[in-house]
């Protein structure tokens, strides 16, 4: 009883209650945003944990290459370090299924009168020539209600067939959130696509009845409902990421309706626990983090899917070691097994640090992580069920490269047949 009575003693003597919030460096960031992000309250008992969950609410804002929260004289002092706002910007897109290049460039403003918001204008040429506009604002009002809406013109070569796949539209989202970590949204988009044959074409042929029709017009619908308890989006050390998406896409003139729905579950794990002290993480060393997460996607229609809605489950997307085009992978079946409408996919992943994400130059966040993956899954067709003689398995190891809030992903697949794949994405 006595020690009981001596820890509350003293728990009353060092507690701190907090009687002033001061940001500091938002220099162009509105000090609202970062405001209605603290959960620590004025005029209340200093609280650990909540600072923890306050820095990281700031870091996910993508705004600042670094976050500090200090406690000085009753004081809850947040710094912040921005990053740069407007550029112009290069676009190379390499991608891993057809294995070309598309260039461009556009200019992007990531926070827009300082206010969060998103304007993103751009053009690129080559593999995929396109235009498009986009506009974001993740908390337009009340609790994180938010807009996004976008134009686009693209047109590209299929990346196994001799088509051309030309589309345009728009789109609208919104969306609110009910408390911090259950979020809601809704869309509406509208898409023409154009199919056209390419003549003398290297690709493979792709089967008359598929091009029975080619042109197709629909108006997508959407909701999704994500809980999402991660500490960093960017770089996951523990938490709960689950998804769930609901479309329909309904043809105009001659186009079939499709259904979709669509799921991802991730959960987070670090295995060595991490203390918090003055201000950052203090991990042991190499701080590895275990990831599962589970794909899954079924469609519907009253009549085959259309060559655009096929699935693709080899490659960097979902079950590496293997390529996305069935003809490059060792199996006699290869298209059955690769090119599919649904599927359901596990993946398990170790990521350790190799270098401390951290601010290396001014406004530059920079880190580089090593990873061990394994991946499982299966893919079938429409109105037919799942058959797991037909499973892929890969396995690898690879690189997360992160600079400027964004992650460059290489890593290098094995899989169950002898070959191998270098996925870079």
């Amino acid at each position: 009883m006595y020690y009981s009575i001596i820890i509350i003693f003293i728990s009353i003597i060092f507690s701190q209650n907090i009687e002033t919030i001061k940001i500091e460096g938002n220099k162009k960031t509105h000090e609202y945003i970062i405001l209605r992000e603290i959960k620590q309250e004025v005029n209340t008992e200093f609280n650990e944990t909540i600072l923890i969950e306050d820095k990281n609410r700031i870091y996910n804002l993508g705004l600042f290459s670094s976050v500090d929260i200090q406690i000085i004289k009753n004081t809850y002092l947040v710094t912040v370090s921005e990053m740069w706002y407007i550029w112009p910007f290069p676009i190379i897109k390499y991608d891993n299924k057809s294995e070309k290049i598309s260039y461009g460039g556009g200019v992007a403003h990531n926070n827009f009168r300082g206010r969060d918001t998103d304007i993103v204008l751009g053009t690129t040429f080559g593999n995929v020539k396109e235009y498009f506009l986009w506009y974001q604002n993740p908390w337009i009002s009340g609790d994180h209600n938010s807009v996004e809406m976008g134009l686009y013109n693209q047109s590209s070569d299929h990346f196994i067939y001799n088509i051309l796949e030309k589309d345009k539209g728009f789109f609208v989202e919104g969306g609110f959130y009910k408390g911090y970590n259950n979020q809601f949204n809704f869309w509406i988009n509208y898409n023409s696509k154009v199919m056209n044959e390419i003549e003398d074409s290297d690709k493979d042929i792709l089967e008359s009845e598929h091009l029975s029709q080619t042109d197709f017009s629909y108006v997508r619908l959407g909701s999704q409902y994500t809980y999402d308890t991660r500490d960093i989006y960017v770089d996951p050390n523990a938490g709960i990421f689950f998804n769930i998406g609901l479309t329909g896409l309904f043809g105009l003139d001659d186009t079939k309706n499709i259904y979709e729905i669509e799921t991802h579950f991730s959960i987070y794990k670090n295995l060595i626990s991490s203390i918090y002290e003055g201000g950052s993480y203090q991990g042991i060393y190499l701080s590895p983090v275990f990831k599962y997460s589970l794909f899954s996607k079924f469609q519907y229609s009253t009549s085959e899917l259309p060559i655009f809605k096929k699935e693709y489950i080899g490659g960097q997307d979902y079950i590496r070691g293997y390529s996305p085009i069935p003809s490059e992978n060792s199996m006699s079946n290869s298209r059955e097994l690769i090119e599919v409408d649904n599927f359901l996919i596990n993946t398990f992943e170790v990521q350790s640090t190799l270098i401390k994400r951290k601010e290396y130059l001014d406004k530059v966040e920079m880190g580089i992580d090593f990873v061990l993956f394994a991946d499982w899954g299966v893919g079938y067709n429409l109105n037919k069920s799942i058959n797991f003689d037909n499973s892929l398995f890969g396995y690898g190891a690879g690189l997360r490269i992160f600079i400027m809030g964004a992650v460059i992903k290489i890593d290098y697949g094995f899989n169950s047949k002898s070959t191998s794949q270098l996925h870079l994405f």
